[in-house]
């Protein structure tokens, strides 16, 4: 109930510059002021749960739910509402100067708070005088002849990742399979294979059962999972959690991102065990890992470049994304995220792979994001930019 007594009621979320509108429940605010008027923009703020600021409606519902054991969602509260009269004719805008992050999805209130996630639960715990640290870690790199990722969904998108840098810093084969597709692919695993399981919730069934095939057929199990206690952690002979709290959006964002963030640190621990891994770069791969919290700021504070290209290029019906290596892989992610939450029809393709029939999709107006964040390929990547901008399609470049 809101203020007034009134139930709560859909209060429309306008979504642009990002092209799509959603409904919530909340409760009214401010009632008695707004008998002749209804809401035509919502943004909303993600708040700390010792907030205790003038939406108070919200305030009761949030305590409702939590007197009844409900979910919570103290992390919304109107932050920014424009308000007309039924007749049509504005009447005023309110903006509450008492918060500092405004946000309009859930999503980017997950990616604001990585930046305090990662280090206080994965860096902090895990980085010790420089080093790679896993308490309680029984693992012998030595034992293994092969690395097999398994998993689903974003997490598959993680595990592509892990490949490349596993296979960069180990020297040791990784193969990423699908979880879903493991048990019917006759795979080959033995004594001296060293499963990696990624879950976020623990508790995924195809996982699950590709963890058990790899079980039975005698490799050791490694998981990177979130929730302490699941299925998937209690199954597993060695289990590294990522502590990435309740995935509040959607689409995952800090399960993903501590995912990376464990899965890079085991590359570097493997490494290091097996004596593939200098001093020097040892160093500078983990000052890297402790500057990714500095770099999420760096981002956050783009946000008004974002949602300007976000409100240039929302109507497009399709987009790709192009990439190498490690572009390519996130690029995967990227396109799964941009249907998750916008509804628009992606695809990502490794760039080499254009000229191979791909590249017909590509005409005037077209949307194709080029990743070209890996160094190393950034020469290659910028050819396939020069490539589909000569059939046309309109590029969005990300360096």
């Amino acid at each position: 109930m809101g203020k007034s007594g009134s139930p709560v009621q859909p209060i429309q979320i306008d979504s642009r510059p990002f092209g799509k509108s959603q409904s919530v429940s909340a409760a009214p605010v401010y009632p008695e002021r707004m008998r002749d008027t209804h809401v035509i923009r919502w943004y909303v703020l993600v708040l700390p749960s010792c907030h205790k600021g003038p939406a108070k409606g919200l305030q009761e519902e949030l305590e409702r739910r939590r007197r009844n054991g409900e979910p919570s969602f103290e992390y919304f509260a109107p932050s920014y509402v424009e308000v007309k009269k039924r007749d049509g004719r504005f009447v005023e805008t309110r903006r509450p100067l008492l918060y500092n992050y405004v946000f309009i999805h859930a999503s980017e209130h997950e990616i604001y708070r990585m930046k305090q996630w990662l280090p206080l639960y994965n860096f902090l715990p895990r980085i010790k005088d420089g080093a790679v640290v896993f308490d309680g870690l029984m693992l012998d790199s030595s034992r293994y002849d092969c690395i097999k990722i398994i998993a689903c969904g974003s997490s598959y998108h993680v595990g592509m990742v892990g490949k490349y840098n596993l296979e960069k810093l180990t020297r040791m084969p990784v193969e990423v399979i699908l979880a879903s597709e493991f048990r019917y692919c006759s795979p080959i695993v033995n004594e001296r294979t060293l499963a990696i399981i990624i879950s976020r919730s623990g508790e995924t069934l195809d996982t699950m059962a590709a963890l058990r095939e790899a079980k039975a057929r005698g490799a050791r199990v490694l998981s990177i999972v979130n929730v302490v206690g699941s299925s998937i952690a209690r199954e597993s002979d060695d289990v590294l959690y990522t502590w990435a709290g309740p995935e509040i959006a959607v689409a995952t964002t800090k399960a993903y991102s501590t995912q990376l963030a464990v899965i890079d640190m085991l590359a570097i621990y493997m490494a290091d065990a097996l004596g593939k891994l200098g001093a020097q770069e040892y160093a500078r791969l983990v000052q890297e890992l402790l500057r990714l919290p500095e770099k999420i700021e760096t981002v956050l504070q783009s946000r008004e470049k974002i949602q300007f290209f976000a409100s240039k290029y929302f109507n497009h019906d399709s987009v790709f994304f192009i990439g190498r290596n490690l572009d390519y892989a996130l690029g995967l992610e990227g396109s799964l995220k941009l249907k998750e939450i916008s509804y628009i029809h992606s695809e990502a393709y490794a760039s080499g792979e254009l000229k191979h029939g791909t590249i017909s999709l590509i005409e005037d107006g077209t949307l194709v994001i080029a990743l070209g964040l890996y160094g190393p390929l950034f020469e290659k990547a910028m050819s396939n930019v020069i490539e589909v901008k000569a059939r046309g399609a309109s590029v969005l470049a990300l360096t």
